[in-house]
């Protein structure tokens, strides 16, 4: 006998223009399942969003109305469902994200790094997530001198999807300081945003 196309009746009905926590589940769910261009993370049901939505009802033979209700939460949940962290499990790897930044801040790079490999291994955890922990766990290997381990993390880093030209730019130094087998510097944004308070702060 045929299976029916599944249906997600324990989801809620998402609409553009929406703030909802499981907006962000939305997104993971539409990266996996072939967004172009891929989302970035966050809670807001924006235009990018409604179009990525669009694509897939269309490429899936639903209505493409942009709600996401149980048919369209079906078909992302089929495709994607297990393939990303749940709330919980986003949520314990926030909590130890930060406790990485906190040992970092303190100079406890081998503390940091330990923390973000165990989160690097994670299968459960998409690059879209995954992107903010890789650069700070390049940047811990960096320090340790680890500089081949740096190296391929800050070349992994720039390979992420919705990085912004900025991340870009940051990891194009590293990559290029951990190649030379020189310590991580200032970061040239930094000292642009610096430079930018203190002219700020000028008399006019």
């Amino acid at each position: 006998a045929e299976t029916a196309r599944p249906e997600a009746r324990d989801r809620p009905l998402l609409k553009p223009g929406e703030n909802k926590p499981e907006v962000v589940d939305l997104r993971l769910e539409l990266n996996l399942a072939g967004a172009v261009p891929a989302l970035e993370m966050g809670m807001v049901y924006d235009e990018r969003v409604r179009t990525a939505v669009l694509s897939f009802q269309r490429s899936v033979g639903l209505v493409p109305d942009g709600h996401v209700g149980p048919k369209t939460w079906g078909a992302l949940d089929f495709i994607a469902r297990d393939r990303i962290p749940d709330e919980r499990e986003r949520d314990e790897t926030g909590a130890r994200f930060r406790a990485a930044l906190i040992a970092k801040r303190s100079g406890d790079f081998t503390g940091a790094a330990a923390i973000l490999r165990s989160l690097y291994s994670n299968p459960k955890v998409p690059p879209e997530v995954r992107k903010h922990f890789l650069f700070t766990l390049a940047e811990c290997e960096h320090s340790l001198g680890n500089f081949d381990q740096a190296t391929s993390l800050y070349q992994e880093f720039l390979a992420a999807p919705t990085i912004d030209d900025n991340e870009r730019r940051n990891a194009s130094q590293r990559l290029r300081e951990a190649r030379l087998h020189q310590p991580p510097a200032k970061l040239e944004s930094a000292i642009s945003d610096e430079r930018r308070e203190a002219y700020v702060a000028m008399p006019a």
